[in-house]
């Protein structure tokens, strides 16, 4: 290698269309939306790798405010954890990438563990444990995070959230490997 260039890209719509057009030979983990990497991981020559993000995924997950009398009950936790398909989440959110968490630290850490409650997506037993709290259909409101926010624009329809996958053009020609590195992403609720 002769050369090293570092590109300051300020978008990710951008730095998707720089590695798409070969102008950038490596996008590192957080740095596109993830369903432009389902899209770009289809182009030849393209590895992708979560290598990198054993110690550390980033994490997204609910602060329940224990203040709100509604949900000072635990049956209410409960509830949340069973009404909400934490891999449906995961798939639409992150087009696959990561995994559901069972709790506050990641699987691949050391202080993981699999002795815990799992809450499987169901909602009847969601509405059983709601009525056992005493829930009347108050209204619960959720604040998501930012970058979720626009993933939810997205599915909404303001933004299409997967571009023509067949429109690969062009490129440097150049035949070695191009690299893409997702984060590796732990969703706990």
């Amino acid at each position: 290698m002769e050369n090293v260039y570092f590109y300051v890209i300020p978008d990710a719509a951008s730095r998707s269309a720089a590695f798409e057009s070969g102008k950038i030979d490596v996008l590192p983990g957080g740095t596109v939306e993830y369903f432009d990497i389902v899209r770009l991981k289809a182009l030849p020559n393209v590895e992708v790798s979560t290598k990198g993000w054993e110690f550390f995924g980033p994490y997204s997950f609910f602060w329940l405010n224990n203040r709100n009398a509604l949900l000072k009950d635990a049956k209410m936790h409960q509830a949340i954890m069973h009404a909400l398909d934490r891999e449906q989440m995961r798939n639409i959110a992150w087009q696959g990438f990561g995994k559901v968490a069972t709790g506050p630290f990641g699987s691949t850490v050391r202080y993981h563990t699999d002795a815990v409650t799992l809450y499987p997506h169901d909602v009847a037993q969601a509405k059983k444990l709601l009525a056992d709290a005493s829930y009347k259909g108050e209204t619960l409101r959720l604040l998501p995070l930012p970058y979720l926010r626009r993933k939810l624009a997205a599915l909404r329809g303001n933004r299409a959230p997967e571009p023509d996958a067949g429109r690969h053009q062009g490129g440097t020609g150049r035949h070695r490997c191009r690299r893409l590195e997702p984060e590796s992403r732990q969703l706990g609720l």
